[in-house]
C-alpha cells in the first residue's frame, strides 16, 4: 500500500521494481523505479531537477487517485465475489453484499 498511498499524497515515488508495478504504472512518467546499480544517481536527478520530480509527482497523484484508490479496490473485490456461484446481491450498489 505504500506505493498508492506515497503517490496519492503527491510525492514523487523513487522505488524498487515490484512486481505488476510497471502494468498499473508509467516509469518515469507516474515514479521511478531503480535498481541497485543507478539509486544513487536516480535520487541526486530528482534531488536536482525539482521540476521532473514534481511532474512526476503530479502525474502519479492524478494515475493513483483516478484508478488505484481503496474505493476502486473494494469495487474490485464485489465484482471478483459477483462473478462467484451463491453471491446475493442486497439492495442498491451502496447497499451491504452478501456472500451465501
Amino acid at each position: 500500500m505504500r506505493v498508492f498511498e506515497s503517490m496519492a499524497i503527491g510525492k514523487c515515488l523513487l522505488t524498487d521494481p515490484v512486481p505488476g508495478l510497471s502494468d498499473l504504472f508509467i516509469p518515469d512518467v507516474d515514479l521511478v523505479l531503480y535498481d541497485d546499480s543507478d539509486l544513487v544517481d536516480k535520487a541526486r536527478f530528482l534531488i536536482d531537477h525539482p521540476e521532473v520530480r514534481e511532474k512526476i509527482a503530479a502525474s502519479g497523484r492524478k494515475k493513483t487517485l483516478a484508478r488505484h484508490t481503496y474505493r476502486h479496490r473494494a469495487r474490485s473485490v464485489v465484482r471478483i465475489l459477483a462473478e462467484r456461484p451463491g453471491f446475493q446481491r442486497k439492495g442498491e450498489e451502496h447497499v451491504a453484499y452478501s456472500y451465501v
